[in-house]
């Protein structure tokens, strides 16, 4: 009987486990598709809407009416941008490696090649069905996009490489330019200056996304000698 009465219990509590999840995934589900059709779309109308006074203020030389709509049109498309990801990491379809990895890679390609800047991939093609918790996710993505867009911002490099390797269950993301280089000062583990090109903030946020997925965040730089930003961190 007692044998019994624990395999009930057993079976009860994974039902119980197994319900909450679906209910998060529906959730997370209905969140992604409101943001998609309410928010989404308002932002999309007003990008386009001031897109088109701007082009038609361009033409009657109105430089402080044109300068603002200017601002209004970079504003929304960054708010666009930042809701796509937002979508994009609440669907519970997007917690695959797979997932992961596409959205890496457009968000490299589409920057790099804007900024004309030569780069490599190489990401793993086998054994991506894997998922990932959403906040090991969100994380990984927000501190690649991070690195990505520094180094597109401030190296001034003329090539980069980006590499993703999983084994024995621990991945590692070397983001590796042959740039500027910046002066950097670490002390157990912590940034304690970062002075010249790249943002400080930037760079200290990917410290703290780094340390909510118990992973380990190395950034080696030197002035002419380009940058190395490097993430491991064990996947279950």
């Amino acid at each position: 009987v007692s044998i019994l009465l624990l395999i009930i219990a057993a079976l009860l509590l994974n039902y119980y486990r197994l319900n909450k999840k679906l209910e998060m995934e529906k959730m997370r589900s209905r969140i992604s598709r409101d943001l998609h059709d309410d928010i989404g779309s308002t932002l999309s109308s007003i990008n386009i809407i001031s897109g088109m006074a701007h082009t038609q203020i361009v033409s009657n030389s109105d430089e402080k009416s044109q300068a603002a709509l200017e601002k209004i049109n970079e504003r929304s498309q960054r708010l666009l941008d930042d809701m796509s990801d937002i979508i994009w990491s609440v669907k519970p379809e997007n917690d695959t490696l797979e997932e992961t990895f596409s959205r890496m890679r457009l968000y490299a390609t589409s920057v790099l090649e804007a900024k004309g800047i030569l780069y490599t991939l190489d990401f793993p093609v086998k054994n991506t069905t894997n998922k990932l918790l959403p906040e090991v996710k969100n994380n990984l993505y927000l501190i690649f996009k991070e690195a990505v867009n520094n180094l597109a911002k401030y190296s001034n490099c003329k090539h980069a490489h980006l590499s993703i390797s999983i084994k024995s269950k621990q991945l590692s993301m070397l983001i590796r330019d042959n740039g500027v280089g910046f002066n950097t000062d670490f002390q157990n583990g912590e940034m304690k200056s970062i002075i010249q090109n790249f943002g400080g903030s930037g760079l200290k946020n990917m410290q703290a996304r780094a340390n909510d997925i118990n992973a380990n965040l190395k950034i080696e730089s030197e002035l002419g000698k380009g940058t190395l930003i490097a993430l491991t961190f064990n996947i279950v």
